[in-house]
């Protein structure tokens, strides 16, 4: 009967192993990985690799998963004396090595007509490589992505552009594989200097800082938008609400709507007041004003009231009109209506009597 030939004794040395098919999965929950040694064959018994943390502690630090049958380095670390049952001997895996294969597309490189296009490249396994070595081959960014995409890009990039503009890019962005992110950008050149928050529908808000002379969103340096396709709300649901423009401004508060629908304020309980130290202008094709009760309106000085074409039309059916001080009412006709049951039809007031 053959005599079984042991395995070679194991060096203190880096070897590099490949993770099985299911040497992902790991009951203790501390990032273990079943792993065969490449320099003993494929067909050798897999060894079970411990994993390393840069730092941490009791539930914080940083780690990442790692894909069944990637490359992996390996080192043995003699961790107890060995003996009969045992050699001591404990693996652990401290890195994956890159290489080349098929690799997601990027969510900005697939093509928006083409829903056929393969989802699929081949190139280097390392996390968005192409943008990593955009510039002249030589790496400029630093990449944090998960298997699904989402990813954390630390950039800090002086080069000169193919127009010959000198650009910089310094920014940190985190962006889902969706394509919605988060962008902290300090570069010096057209588009930067600002932060950003967006979607992949391009629903924004912006934060620019410098002046970097560009027309999007183009309300200049030091400045806030934001935009949306759908529905914008604002609530405040115990507190204030405020906007308003510092004393030191000369700008103006516009609140236009370009579209067909209204614009409508609304008081549910208490009251609405429009104050103004100079005048208070309302311009429109047509003015209503309409309320369940009585309306006032007191004037320091004069109250005129101007038609230049039609009547002016003064209608009252059950109340009385009255002015404490002079009342122009100027026009080509002056109608007084319905004023039989209103003082013996009679409208006083200090600068005019007509009854």
């Amino acid at each position: 009967m053959p005599v079984p030939i042991p395995p070679p004794p194991i060096e203190f040395k880096p070897y590099i192993g490949i993770v099985t098919a299911d040497g992902v999965r790991d009951h203790s929950l501390t990032g273990k990985l079943e792993v065969t040694l490449v320099a003993q064959g494929i067909n050798a018994d897999p060894v079970i690799a411990h994993s390393i943390m840069p730092w941490g502690g009791r539930g914080h630090g940083a780690f990442g998963p790692v894909e069944p049958m990637s490359e992996v380095m390996l080192l043995p670390v003699q961790a107890q004396p060995s003996n009969r049952e045992s050699s001591g001997i404990k693996w652990y895996w401290i890195g994956v090595l890159p290489n080349t294969d098929f690799v997601a597309v990027e969510p900005h490189e697939k093509s928006a007509s083409d829903s056929n296009e393969s989802n699929l490249t081949y190139g280097s396994t390392l996390p968005s490589a192409k943008e990593i070595y955009a510039v002249s081959k030589i790496p400029t960014k630093t990449v944090i992505k998960t298997q699904v995409g989402h990813k954390l890009e630390l950039a800090e990039t002086v080069y000169e552009t193919p127009n010959e503009q000198i650009r910089q890019d310094d920014y940190a962005m985190l962006t889902t594989n969706s394509g919605k992110h988060i962008k902290l950008d300090a570069g010096v050149g057209p588009a930067m200097d600002r932060i950003i928050i967006t979607d992949e529908k391009d629903n924004r808000i912006v934060i620019k800082t410098g002046d970097d002379k560009d027309t999007d969103p183009g309300w200049g340096p030091e400045s806030i938008t934001i935009e949306c396709t759908g529905n914008m709300h604002l609530l405040s649901k115990t507190g204030e609400m405020d906007v308003r423009v510092g004393p030191e401004s000369t700008s103006n508060i516009t609140i236009q709507n370009e579209g067909t629908g209204d614009i409508i304020t609304r008081c549910d309980k208490g009251n609405i007041y429009i104050v103004a130290e100079k005048d208070v202008i309302v311009q429109s094709e047509n003015a209503h004003v309409t309320t369940k009760n009585h309306v006032t309106v007191n004037a320091g000085g004069n109250i005129t009231a101007t038609t230049e074409t039609g009547n002016a039309d003064i209608n009252c059916v059950t109340g009385t009109v009255t002015a404490t001080t002079v009342l122009n009412l100027l026009g080509p006709k002056v109608n007084f209506n319905n004023l039989a049951d209103i003082e013996g039809g009679v409208l006083t007031c200090a600068g005019i009597k007509i009854g």
